[in-house]
This record gives C-alpha cells, structure tokens and sequence, in this order.
C-alpha cells in the first residue's frame, strides 16, 4: 500500500508515469465496476476511458492520495452513471421518434382513405347529377375538384 501512496503522491505531482502505474494497477478492478454498471463491453471500455481521461485532469484536487482507489472508483462510476443517462435519453427520444413517426402515418393513411372515400361519394352523386340535373353538376364538379386538390396536397 506505501507503494501506491507514494506512486499517488507522485502522480498528483505530476509524474504522468506514477499515474499510469496506479491505473495498470487499479485496471481490472475499474473495467469491472464499469461492466457491472452499464452491462456492455463496449460502454464499460469507453466509460473506462472517460473516467481515466477525466481522472488524470483533475489528479491535481486529490487531497488524499491514500484514497486514490476511492476517488477513481468514484469518478467511473459517476460516469457510468451518466453514460447510462444519456443512453436512456437517447433511447426514449427513438421510441418517441417512432411512436409520432406510427401516428403521423395511419393519420395520413385515414385522412387518404376519408379523401379517397369522399371523392368517389362526390364523384359517383356529380355523374348522376349530371345525368338527371345538370344544372346542379356544376357545384358538385367544383366540390370534387377542391377535394382532389386538398387530397393531393395534404397526402
């Protein structure tokens, strides 16, 4: 234990070779702790190198180096945590995603259909219109056109 206090000692130092000991040291355990967290080999290496990033930048704040193992534990897991986070953000924004993605399709798929259905409604009333009123053909003709052309253009 001298030994990693003295290397801890060194490394808050500036000893970029005393720091690198500490986490060959410390190595198995941190990649460990971040599997355990975020359940994934992939994440928990990047969350290990976050962390190692993170703790050899703020080296320099740790006040006791006898707790070095602590205070990177500490640093990991703060970081695992916030890995999880935005993964969880990241996830809920493509379920939303596909959720208004599903509801904006069957609304155009419905609003289509209701279209469709008022056309031909519109279109077989202005052929018999035609046939038996053709005075009235002409406002039932321009009703059908104006449903075409929102059909066309909201769908």
């Amino acid at each position: 234990m001298i030994n990693k206090e003295h290397l801890a000692v060194k490394a808050i130092h500036g000893d970029k070779q005393a720091f690198e000991e500490l986490l060959k040291s410390e190595s198995e355990k941190l990649y460990k702790i971040a599997f355990l967290h975020v359940q994934n080999k992939e994440d928990a290496l990047d969350v290990l190198q976050e962390a190692t990033c993170k703790a050899y930048l703020a080296i320099g704040q740790l006040k006791e180096p006898t707790y070095f193992s602590t205070w990177l534990i500490k640093i990991l897991i703060l970081t695992a945590y916030r890995e999880l986070e935005r993964k969880k953000k990241s996830i809920a924004l493509a379920k939303e995603k596909k959720y208004y993605d599903n509801i904006n399709a069957s609304r155009s798929f419905s609003l289509f259909g209701f279209a469709g259905v008022a056309i031909t409604v519109y279109t077989i009333l202005s052929m018999y219109l035609l046939y038996y009123l053709p005075s009235l053909f002409i406002i039932f003709g321009a009703i059908n056109v104006g449903l075409s052309v929102f059909m066309i253009s909201y769908c």
